[in-house]
This record gives structure tokens, C-alpha cells and sequence, in this order.
């Protein structure tokens, strides 16, 4: 289930590679503290817990004897973060008895502090050493949240900071219930025997049918964020099948409840392409008719296939709710059938190197056995070629790892990063033909370009196919960085670079090693800027229209502005993002490593765009 418009959107910045984490942070290997944080009920309207803790020594070959651990404290900062928990009591395990807990500070601040009976060099924990039995209770008087981790400290003379991870939570429960009912052109009842799923990360937690009255109900859930979605029995569908819930308290009743209708009706259009007109195909700038690619230079119209289409609702709370998603098939056309009476979005992922009419249209389906019909056209932008080389490619990506050259780039390490990511969308996620070439193990930016880094070196042990795979991932990035249009004929029989990336794509795939050579023939050649042979790309390929990520219509639902000054020399930093529509967002600094320097806002922002300042 995709919800594009619940935004609350974690952004990376491009200027954080530029900002410096607190020089705290340098010594957070030398150990490594967890806890498991426990529940232990309401007491005098406050809720109870208890930390228990582990300490490993993972980097002083000399030992610690000393732990600490700050309550109400920014991690990052280490300053007070406001008045939130109160001390209870404490444990500690054998011969760490002597705790010393500072009393709360005007700000809500306290910690406590074990240390071993004897301080004096080796410590009692030496390297490799692990040692549970650390314990804090404690009242937390924020209803809305569960504590946090906290910022620690270990020594062994010298104080080494890092953080407390929270690695289980025990008896954090709520309920998660509601109702479904179902109408059918009259009055609504209640819908018993509809399966009713609760899904935490895509995958499903706990699963229900509904009672005679209708109800459902997932008893002892842990807090945290689900989605709840219903699976209409044949016959009938909902306007929202899926609501997404969040406990953040415990012993919390949470509502979810869906209304049915019978399915009464089809959404149904076509998604057209005009490309051409420029009369400029020939080498002396006409369009002759005994020339082979004429039919290419004149302005035509036909289906595209492969465009991902989207049907929206309106939830409860009155903002867009995903429903479907299709793709249109080799003539342009796509269906949504069997929806139900109600107001619609059907919205189009519009494709790289194309221009939308319309990025949605609103249908309404009124009648039993209606078909509604939403149609879109596209025309091609002007996109001048200037393909860049695996040279040009390998040096942007080295020179951001490296630092070094710096000033010599082309392409900001923000256009990288955004690169990455519409290779991910707009070519990996394609529904159509997903084309699977770059595969990051991580979303941090040093993996993503690590990544490119990899696949764009292949030294002189590296096969026909890792040679392949170098060229083709080159002819991407020209495509997503519009150095390129899929659309551009590269062969004088006609072919496509679209055709070009899908056929040299089967033959990556295809397993048979005689064929890698030729994908990287197709894909250099392009990627030079001559020409394809004739015939070496078949006329025939299936031709894809590979979409632009998750842009609906030309308005992205939430855009990042670049940061300035950038970089920056410790002064003000500038941030802004812009929004299609109002709703919830974050916004993060991230350093390169993938780790949070700060939340620079958090709330409700309504449409358009927004600029916040961070110093």
C-alpha cells in the first residue's frame, strides 16, 4: 500500500554532507550500550517504566568503570530537552553499587552514574567484555510519547560518549478497532465475516474477520505505526480500504472504521503520446521520404505503454487516499474496474522527456454499469542531446566520494543523490519492465554512491557482463539527468533509446554471456554519441515509456529546495520545501553516513513552499 500524500517525509539534505556532527559523536565506538524498556503501569497519573541495561566494551583495551546515563537530553547536543521523567529508583550489578544520581537541574535534567568498586586502571570490563544488570525506573509524564533513547557515557579515566539503543520494548500495548459497514443503493448495515488485516512494515501483524455487528478488534498491539486494511468480500468495494493508525500511548484505543459499497461501475481511459515535427532527422535537415527514419521526423500520435496510473479516493480525514495502481498496455489504454459509487482521482505518473495535458482528472461514478472515461495526452519535450560518457560518469561519482578535484564536477552531489533516486523509480520500480541494474544496499548517500562507484569501475578481471552493466547504468543516468531523451532515435532504422535500454536490458538478463558484449556495444555507442548499426537494435523491441518517479502530472507532491549558503562555514543555513497539497512533514539533516545531525521542524505545513533556517 503507497499513501503519497501522508506526508510524514523524512528529507535529505544536500548541504549536510557539508555539516559537521558534534565532535562527541568521534568516540561512540568505544562502547556500545542497549536497553529494553518495560512498562510497569500508571502510578499517581503518570506512566511507569524501567530501563535495563547491557554495557560492551567494544574499543578501550584498558576497560571501563564508569557508566552514565542522561535523562532529557538531546542526543545530539547533549542539552536539556525539557522536564519529562522523573527518577525512581535504580540497580546495578555486582560490585557496580556505587550509584551516584545527580539531581534535576532547572531544565529537567538528571542522570545517574555506576561505578565500579575499585576506578584504577585495567577497568573491571575489559575489550570484548559484555555486562548486563544496569536498571533505571522511572515516571514519564509525556502522555503523548514513550521515552526515547538517551545519550551515555563510559569511562575508564576519559570519558567515551555514545547512545543507549532501545532494543525491545516490553508490555507497550494498545488496541487497535472499529467498525465496517456495507450499503448497497440503501441504507448502511453492519458487514460481519470481512478479513480485516493489521500490517506493521508492509508485512501483516495480525489478521480478523468482523462480527455480526460488524466489529473487529486487535487486542495487546505494540505502540508503534500500522496500516489496517479490509479486503471487500466479492461484489463490493470502499472508497478507502486503508487507514494508517499510530499508538503512542500505552493501554491507547485506537478507531479504524470503513464503509462498503457495491461495486457499481469502471474508470476506463487512454494515455496518448505526440512526438516528432522537428524536420530536422536528416543529416541536411529535411525529412525525406525515401530517408528510413521519416516516419519518425513527422509529428505523430500513438499509445503509450507502460505509464503508471493511479486511482485516488478521499479518505476520512478529506486528503487523498491510494486505492489502485495499473499501467497502460501496448495500445495506451488502462481500466479500474468494479469501483464503487463515489468521487475519484485518477492521476498519471508522467513519463521522463514528457509534457502532461493533465496530471489527474476528477471522475465521478453515479450509476450501476456507468463507464467513465479520463483520457490523457502527452507531447514530447525538446530535449537537446549532449549524452555524457562513463568517463564523465565515473569522475562526478569519484571526485564526491573522494573530495577530491573538488570544484571540477559538473553535477552537484545533490543531482547525484537525485539521480539515484530516480533510478530507483523510474527504472527499478517500473511496472511494465523493471530494468535492475543499480541496486544500493542502503538509502545512506555514501552507499548510493558507493554503488555507482562499483558498478561504473570494472577493473581488468571484470566479465563481459559487469562491462554491460558499467555502460548501461551510464545511459540511465544520461536519461533521469535529461542529457537524453528516451524518445531520440539512435539508429538509422529508426530504433529508440527507449528501445535501446530495453533490449540491452534483455540481454544483461538473459543469462546467455555471448550476448553481454552486444548490450555494451548498444549502450556505449549511445553513450558516445555516435550512432547505433542498423539492426542491432530490433525495430521490433517492445517500446516502453519508462515513468519519472512519483510525480503526478508536472507537480511533485513534495519537493526539496537546494540548501545555501552550501556549503556552509558554520553560519545560518537556508531550507525550504514545497508541498502539492497541505499535510504532515519532517524535516532532517542528515551528514553523509546516513546518521540525523537535526529535525529542523516537524508538523502540519500547508500547500506550497516553505522556508526554515538552521544555524
Amino acid at each position: 500500500m503507497r499513501h503519497p500524500f501522508r506526508l510524514a517525509t523524512r528529507f535529505l539534505v544536500s548541504v549536510a554532507a557539508c555539516l559537521a556532527l558534534p565532535s562527541t559523536q568521534a568516540s561512540a565506538t568505544a562502547f556500545d550500550a542497549t536497553g529494553t524498556l518495560s512498562y510497569l503501569g500508571a502510578v499517581g497519573g503518570q506512566q511507569r517504566f524501567r530501563f535495563d541495561y547491557a554495557l560492551t566494551n567494544t574499543g578501550e583495551p584498558l576497560g571501563l568503570s564508569a557508566f552514565r546515563v542522561f535523562f532529557n537530553s538531546d542526543p545530539v547536543t547533549q542539552l536539556p530537552s525539557g522536564d519529562r521523567a522523573t527518577f525512581v529508583s535504580s540497580g546495578a550489578p555486582a560490585a557496580w553499587g556505587d550509584v551516584f544520581v545527580l539531581p534535576k537541574n532547572a531544565n529537567g535534567q538528571w542522570y545517574l552514574e555506576w561505578n565500579y568498586d575499585f576506578v584504577s586502571p585495567p577497568g573491571p570490563l575489559l575489550l570484548g567484555e559484555s555486562l548486563p544488570g544496569f536498571s533505571v525506573t522511572f515516571d514519564w509524564n509525556d502522555p503523548t510519547t514513550i521515552p526515547p533513547y538517551q545519550h551515555a557515557q563510559a569511562s575508564n579515566g576519559s570519558a567515551h560518549d555514545g547512545f543507549t539503543q532501545v532494543v525491545g520494548l516490553i508490555d507497550l500495548n494498545g488496541t487497535v478497532g472499529g467498525h465496517v459497514t456495507a450499503s448497497c443503493g440503501g441504507p448502511s448495515g453492519p458487514a460481519s465475516g470481512v478479513l480485516v488485516m493489521l500490517l506493521h512494515d508492509s508485512q501483516v501483524f495480525a489478521s480478523a474477520n468482523t462480527d455480526a455487528g460488524g466489529g473487529y478488534s486487535f487486542p495487546g498491539i505494540p505502540v508503534g505505526t500500522y496500516t489496517v486494511v479490509i479486503v471487500p468480500p466479492p461484489g463490493y468495494g470502499t472508497v478507502a480500504d486503508n487507514q494508517v493508525v499510530s499508538l503512542t500511548q500505552v493501554d491507547q484505543v485506537l478507531a479504524a472504521d470503513f464503509s462498503m459499497t457495491c461495486l457499481l461501475g469502471t474508470i476506463n481511459g487512454l494515455v496518448t503520446g505526440t512526438c516528432g515535427g522537428h524536420g530536422d532527422c536528416d543529416d541536411d535537415g529535411d525529412c525525406d521520404d525515401d530517408d528510413a527514419r521519416a516516419s519518425t521526423c513527422a509529428e505523430t500520435t500513438t499509445g503509450l505503454q507502460g505509464v503508471t496510473v493511479d486511482l485516488f479516493g478521499v479518505g476520512a480525514d478529506g486528503e487523498d487516499v491510494l486505492l489502485a495502481v495499473t499501467a497502460t498496455d501496448a495500445s495506451g489504454a488502462y481500466s479500474f474496474p468494479g469501483v464503487a459509487l463515489g468521487d475519484y482521482r485518477v492521476v498519471i505518473v508522467t513519463p521522463l522527456g514528457y509534457i502532461a495535458d493533465a496530471g489527474s482528472r476528477q471522475v465521478q461514478v453515479t450509476a450501476a454499469g456507468a463507464t467513465v472515461d479520463a483520457t490523457f495526452h502527452l507531447s514530447c519535450q525538446a530535449i537537446e542531446s549532449h549524452p555524457r560518457s562513463l568517463g564523465y560518469w565515473k569522475h562526478q561519482v569519484n571526485t564526491h566520494l573522494t573530495g577530491k578535484g573538488k570544484g571540477k564536477t559538473q553535477e552537484s552531489l545533490a543531482d547525484m543523490l537525485s539521480y539515484t533516486d530516480l533510478l530507483l523509480v523510474h527504472f527499478n520500480q517500473n511496472i511494465v519492465n523493471p530494468v535492475l541494474i543499480y541496486l544500493p544496499e542502503s538509502n545512506i548517500p555514501g552507499d548510493r554512491l558507493r554503488k555507482l562507484q562499483q558498478l561504473l569501475t570494472v577493473n581488468r578481471g571484470g566479465t563481459a557482463l559487469d562491462r554491460a552493466k558499467q555502460q548501461l547504468l551510464a545511459l540511465l543516468l544520461n536519461v533521469v539527468s535529461a542529457k537524453i531523451a528516451q524518445t531520440e532515435v539512435i539508429s538509422n532504422d529508426g530504433a529508440t533509446v527507449s528501445q535501446a535500454i530495453t533490449y540491452a536490458n534483455d540481454l544483461i538478463q538473459d543469462g546467455i554471456t555471448s550476448n553481454d558484449e552486444t548490450a555494451k556495444t548498444i549502450a556505449e555507442r549511445i553513450n558516445e554519441g555516435e550512432k547505433v548499426p542498423s539492426g542491432m537494435v530490433p525495430v521490433s523491441t517492445r517500446i516502453i515509456t519508462y515513468r519519472l518517479g512519483d510525480v503526478r502530472g508536472e507537480t511533485p507532491a513534495l519537493r526539496l529546495m537546494p540548501a545555501y549558503p552550501n556549503p556552509s562555514r558554520g553560519g545560518v543555513v537556508t531550507l525550504g520545501f514545497s508541498l502539492a497539497r497541505a499535510g504532515q512533514a519532517a524535516l532532517d539533516v542528515f551528514d553523509i553516513n546516513g546518521r540525523v545531525v537535526r529535525r529542523v521542524a516537524q508538523g502540519r505545513f500547508g500547500a506550497g513552499t516553505h522556508q526554515l533556517t538552521w544555524d
